[in-house]
């Protein structure tokens, strides 16, 4: 199927800091000593709150039980760190891998928790991250996460906000 080519664009460029990618995403490890280096801001949009870090779900995401998650919740979100070492992963620092823009920042964004009232709406996160620097928004999450397919009115007119507002 496809491929992505990263080491051929590299021989161009690594990336730029001052280039942000927004990975919307379950929680994501932001101490990762992969990844710490190029994180920068990010928030919870499930809670409300500025804290995008990994939470323990009773949902499997691709890791074994997290010794320190309850019983009930026993599993380490994990697919959202996946996405944003593919993003932006550290280059040539002897560990794990390379991200297809290493020099680029990731702002972690966790979209896909459990929803508390205080939550932000699909619109308000994807105009927050924009508003914060958001220079491109990844979303790994298909339309089935949507409570409205076609997307709503308000969805719609946040993409168009980050299409226009956002770094072009």
């Amino acid at each position: 199927t496809g491929e992505v080519f990263a080491d051929d664009a590299w021989d161009t460029t690594l990336g730029d800091p001052s280039v942000v990618i927004a990975a919307f995403d379950t929680g994501i490890d932001i101490a990762h000593p992969d990844l710490s280096a190029n994180m920068v801001g990010g928030f919870d949009a499930s809670t409300g709150d500025d804290n995008p870090s990994a939470e323990c779900s009773d949902s499997f995401d691709g890791r074994d039980v997290a010794s320190n998650c309850p019983s009930t919740k026993p599993y380490r979100e994990s697919h959202g760190t996946s996405v944003s070492g593919t993003i932006a992963a550290v280059a040539n620092n002897g560990l794990g891998v390379a991200g297809v823009c290493p020099g680029c920042r990731i702002m972690p964004v966790r979209l896909l928790g459990d929803y508390a009232s205080s939550g932000l709406s699909m619109a308000e996160t994807f105009r927050r991250a924009v508003d914060e620097g958001a220079a491109a928004i990844n979303n790994s999450w298909g339309p089935g996460f949507s409570l409205y397919f076609p997307l709503s009115t308000s969805e719609r007119g946040a993409f168009q906000y980050a299409r226009d507002t956002g770094r072009g």
